[in-house]
């Protein structure tokens, strides 16, 4: 029974951002199903009740998965920063190319950020008292918003997806999810046609990162 309440919570959570339940990665990942909510700097912060931050002092970022939104069906595909050089750009959202550039700025822009922590160190080999760190961004689509009667504008939107593994175990023991648009600081209404695509999504990256961060930190160390 309590599975199935904590099963429920994900599915609700998942729903409010928006996504197919297909959409939602890493399903195949161990503890899933007993994670519960808990109010968090992103809109979906799931914990394993049993978790203990204070016993972790490392983190192992993994790269980036990405998804975007297919044209011709509900389903989305997922490439690793590799594949997407040999990918076409017949899909709505970003092209291919856009895709690779995206999967290279945000493992940089996870990695400085997270190299900025006082309490975890970034590692690149799992060991005692490490969190592996699988970050997602799925369901990344484009949208055309009118801003006046002759001139339109292109929305960029993502969903973020951390998940936190035990090294030891291999258990999730957190998960943080919330969809954003990808745009400008300076100009909301930036696109990749008047904006440097690199500046935009290294800031969207660095922000979020950032916020991830904040988390993981205030977790192990509570305020």
């Amino acid at each position: 029974m309590f599975r199935m309440i904590c099963s429920s919570f994900i599915f609700i959570f998942c729903s409010t951002l928006g996504l197919a339940s297909n959409d939602t990665p890493n399903s195949e990942i161990q503890g899933l199903d007993e994670l519960v909510d808990q109010e968090g700097q992103f809109t979906v912060t799931l914990i394993h009740p049993d978790a203990d931050f204070a016993q972790y002092s490392q983190l192992l970022p993994r790269s980036v998965t990405l998804t975007r939104r297919s044209n011709k069906r509900k389903t989305s595909q997922d490439y690793s920063g590799s594949q997407l050089r040999k990918r076409s750009s017949k899909q709505s959202g970003l092209r291919a190319k856009d895709l690779k550039m995206l999967a290279e700025v945000i493992d940089l822009a996870f990695k400085d950020e997270l190299d900025q922590s006082n309490v975890f160190r970034v590692v690149q080999k799992t060991g005692p008292q490490t969190l592996i760190l699988i970050p997602s961004v799925v369901d990344i689509a484009s949208t055309k918003v009118r801003r006046s009667k002759k001139k339109e504008t292109v929305v960029t939107a993502a969903t973020l997806y951390f998940d936190l593994i035990d090294a030891e175990t291999g258990n999730i023991i957190l998960r943080l999810a919330e969809r954003r648009k990808i745009q400008s600081l300076d100009d909301p209404y930036a696109t990749p046609e008047n904006a440097s695509m690199t500046t935009m999504i290294e800031q969207w990256s660095h922000r979020a990162a950032e916020d991830l961060r904040n988390e993981l930190e205030n977790l192990r160390v509570p305020l």
